[in-house]
């Protein structure tokens, strides 16, 4: 009785995932710059913006209209070139702030962009210099957090207020030191975690919550991956997104959602570029977009959208001219398109975002044998010739 009553409880909650989770990548123009890792990038209204990072040491600074989908260069960062900076917006005014230049010391500057001008303006420098922090906005106020400095991982948070131009120190971070955490804002609080602790084990993959009325840090349910460094996310609504990253040697391709009423965590289709670290990302409206990074450099970028909550299973295969049955599958399912397809590339991946089978695929439907394949939950993405790329997701029983 047991063991029946947790084999559907496993499938409920997998059949949960799948309804829930999904959402679909589409690429989009490359980054008008050149590939690079650790590139700073945030939104202004309908506008996206991305620039810095290292191939060299950009200082270049580009505007992503989705209207169009087309960047154009604007007005280049008046200071030294750098990667690892932050980059933030506070109403419309951008910012970009600390960061490596390669030699000498870990930059403390902070630079404000006014979008109407196409100027920078230069503000007051944090206190402690230092690349590859964290970083979220609650309000008026921008939060600085963790990164690594000529002492080594920092744990320090600092409150910059655009009305004063005044930076505070803050309560420490609540996972203690940390070097390339991932940083975000739902509502009235920020959100930190993930990144390289400095200790033996490394790389984490806790997250936290930060309340700024009382200045505390609280733990929440762990990111929903493998511990990492290097992710990148953004938010969407009342919703978080984190994924891609790496552990060293071993780079990401998965990403998640995460839920605060909840406190839980949905993987979600894939990244539609590949696995990477140091990618960096933002969201205009309902859209997620991530782009750049590393490994190798990349300027490729990409759109998200999410899986509404109220689209079941059949209307999100008919959205994305896919059928599949039957689904959830025991031994076989098959995969039937609207249209018929020419060398499509067929990648079938588990939720940790590790390749299980690649199939070019040429004809209206293909039959996909369970093989060696556990029980759980897959994804499928297809790629077509147009590079238009579809996500699913699978059930094995």
């Amino acid at each position: 009785m047991k063991i029946k009553t947790f084999t559907t409880t496993v499938l409920l909650f997998a059949f949960y995932l799948y309804a829930s989770g999904q959402g679909t990548w589409i690429q989009r123009a490359n980054f008008g710059g050149a590939p690079r890792l650790g590139a700073i990038a945030f939104s202004i209204d309908t506008l996206g913006y991305m620039g810095t990072g290292y191939t060299g040491y950009y200082n270049d600074f580009w505007q992503y209209s989705p209207a169009t989908n087309t960047w154009t260069q604007m007005a280049n960062l008046p200071a030294s070139g750098r990667f690892g900076a932050v980059g933030f917006n506070i109403g419309n005014k951008g910012y970009i702030s600390t960061g490596s230049q390669g030699v000498g010391p870990l930059l403390n500057d902070l630079w404000e962009y006014d979008v109407t001008l196409n100027t920078w303006a230069q503000k007051s420098s944090i206190p402690v210099g230092r690349y590859d922090a964290g970083v979220f906005v609650i309000g008026l106020k921008a939060y600085v957090f963790c990164g690594l400095n000529s002492t080594g991982h920092l744990k320090d948070v600092w409150e910059w207020n655009q009305t004063t131009d005044t930076w505070t120190a803050k309560n420490d971070f609540g996972g203690g030191y940390r070097f390339e955490p991932t940083g975000l804002t739902i509502g009235n609080y920020g959100y930190g975690g993930l990144g390289e602790d400095g200790s033996s084990a490394g790389y984490t993959n806790d997250f936290w919550q930060y309340d700024p009325s009382v200045d505390t840090w609280t733990q929440k349910q762990n990111f929903g991956g493998l511990p990492r460094t290097e992710a990148t996310g953004f938010s969407i609504n009342s919703l978080g997104y984190i994924g891609t990253g790496s552990n060293g040697p071993t780079y990401y391709q998965d990403f998640w959602e995460y839920n605060p009423t909840l406190n839980n965590w949905t993987p979600i289709a894939n990244f539609g570029g590949s696995a990477r670290a140091e990618a960096r990302g933002f969201s205009i409206g309902n859209k997620g977009y991530v782009g750049t990074g590393f490994f190798p450099y990349q300027n490729d970028f990409w759109e998200y959208t999410p899986q509404s909550q109220n689209e079941n299973i059949n209307e999100l295969q008919t959205k994305n001219n896919i059928d599949i049955f039957p689904n959830p599958f025991t031994s076989q399912t098959t995969t039937t398109f609207s249209e018929q397809q020419i060398n499509t590339i067929i990648k079938i991946t588990n939720v940790l975002g590790e390749e299980i089978k690649t199939i070019n695929f040429t004809g209206r439907q293909l039959t996909i044998d369970r093989s060696e394949m556990k029980a759980g939950i897959y994804f499928i993405q297809t790629t077509d010739e147009k590079k238009n790329v579809t996500n699913n997701k699978i059930i094995i029983q």
